[in-house]
């Protein structure tokens, strides 16, 4: 890696070249001390690395339709799939553009305190984000979502009082 790090002019700053996408990129580090320029191309070489940097984004929207899909090849029932076609269009009428990939649990909470806030009962939002942790599966099962459905959904008790 030290290869990589040059100092074009004594006591200048150091540069770095390093790849991304197949092209070579060539950058100041803006730092005069050699090891903190080595761990600056340290951080941009993990940051090329990472495909969810790199990626398209992909809307909520598209991951509940993308669920949708799936869960009617997988043939399950047709009250279970229109069950989770009313709850997906609850989670994509206020979050759909969202990207998944940025999608933190601060989100999920403002959304459960909004679908509480119109009069949605505690089961209702609970069945909603079981419908948004099956779609973040599908997701991620494709390779669209880099995360676990549960670092994104924060634990939520529904409050069920039998009859």
């Amino acid at each position: 890696m030290s290869s990589r790090v040059y100092r074009p002019r004594p006591g200048g700053a150091w540069y770095c070249w390093f790849y991304l996408g197949g092209r070579r990129i060539r950058r100041c580090t803006g730092r005069t001390d050699r090891r903190a320029a080595i761990a600056q191309l340290a951080t941009w070489e993990r940051e090329a690395a990472d495909p969810a940097k790199h990626r398209a984004p992909y809307p909520l929207r598209t991951a509940i339709d993308d669920f949708l899909a799936a869960a009617a090849v997988e043939g399950l029932a047709g009250g279970t799939l229109g069950m989770y076609a009313t709850k997906g269009s609850h989670l994509a009428r206020l979050m759909g553009e969202l990207d998944v990939g940025t999608m933190t649990p601060a989100n999920v909470r403002e959304y459960i305190q909004t679908r509480i806030a119109e009069g949605a009962c505690s089961n209702t939002i609970g069945k909603e984000l079981i419908t948004l942790r099956r779609a973040l599966g599908v997701a991620r099962q494709g390779g669209l979502f880099s995360r676990h459905p549960e670092d994104v959904i924060p634990a939520y008790q529904a409050k069920y009082t039998p009859r």
